[in-house]
C-alpha cells in the first residue's frame, strides 16, 4: 500500500488474516476502525473479497489532509488484528 495520497483520491484499505499455520484464513466477523487526522474514529464493515485468498477491502475517500490510522479486527474462528497508517497531503490548489 502506498503511504501518501492526495485529497480526493480513493484509498483502498486491505486486511488479511492468517491461521496458526500461517495460511490465509477467514474470520467469522471482521470490523474496520479508521481514525481520521482530526481524531474521529469511524467503524465500518469491510467488503469480503475471496479470490483464492481471504481478503477484506474498504475504499475510503481521502477528504482531510494528515495522518490516518486503521485497524482490521477479526473475531471468531480467527482472532487477529492488523493495523497500519497512511497520509493524505494538502493540495497546492486549495
Amino acid at each position: 500500500m502506498r503511504k501518501a495520497y492526495n485529497i480526493g483520491e480513493a484509498v483502498t484499505l486491505t486486511g488479511k488474516f492468517r491461521n496458526e499455520d500461517g495460511d490465509l484464513a477467514d474470520s467469522d466477523t471482521v470490523t474496520l476502525k479508521i481514525k481520521t487526522p482530526s481524531g474521529q474514529i469511524v467503524s465500518v464493515t469491510p467488503e469480503h473479497k475471496s479470490l483464492g485468498t481471504y481478503v477484506y477491502v474498504y475504499s475510503l475517500a481521502a477528504a482531510e489532509p494528515g495522518q490516518y490510522a486503521y485497524l482490521f479486527a477479526g473475531v471468531g474462528t480467527i482472532q487477529a488484528a492488523a493495523e497500519d497508517v497512511f497520509a493524505v497531503v494538502e493540495s497546492a490548489f486549495e
